[in-house]
């Protein structure tokens, strides 16, 4: 049996930042205008592809504004209510590089009128900054 390729699996691309292929916003519909939408589309980049499929259409990159020495220094344990508990997500340097809040723990939930017990694991992790300076 042959796995399938990922391209073959992958769901199909949708270029239109209103989000549905065909459809196009009027002037207050979505809240901007259809000038505005259009302006907002990503631009193709140059990925290589099997097939001659069309480019790829990527948003750019978000850079972030503070490095991690910045974040570790001035960052501050976030507190997070789940269900009524209040928990406290400690700040954290990931080892993939990027920094954020790390969460673990658990609490009880009701479903049902049964108390069910779950587990909480949560990573807020500060967009763009796995590519931010260490330093």
């Amino acid at each position: 049996m042959r796995c399938p390729s990922a391209d073959s699996v992958r769901p199909p691309l949708v270029t239109e930042p209103w989000g549905v292929r065909g459809s196009r916003p009027t002037t207050g519909s979505q809240g901007i205008g259809l000038r505005a939408a259009e302006q907002a589309m990503p631009r193709p980049v140059d990925i290589p592809s099997e097939g001659g499929e069309t480019p790829r259409y990527m948003p750019p990159k978000t850079s972030c504004p503070i490095n991690a020495a910045q974040f570790a220094e001035k960052a501050e344990p976030l507190k997070i209510t789940i269900n009524g508990q209040d928990m406290l997500a400690e700040v954290k340097l990931f080892s993939t590089g990027s920094f954020g809040w790390y969460l673990n723990g658990k609490t009880v939930i009701s479903v049902d009128g049964k108390a069910v017990s779950v587990q909480i694991g949560m990573n807020m992790t500060v967009v763009g900054s796995k590519e931010a300076a260490r330093e």
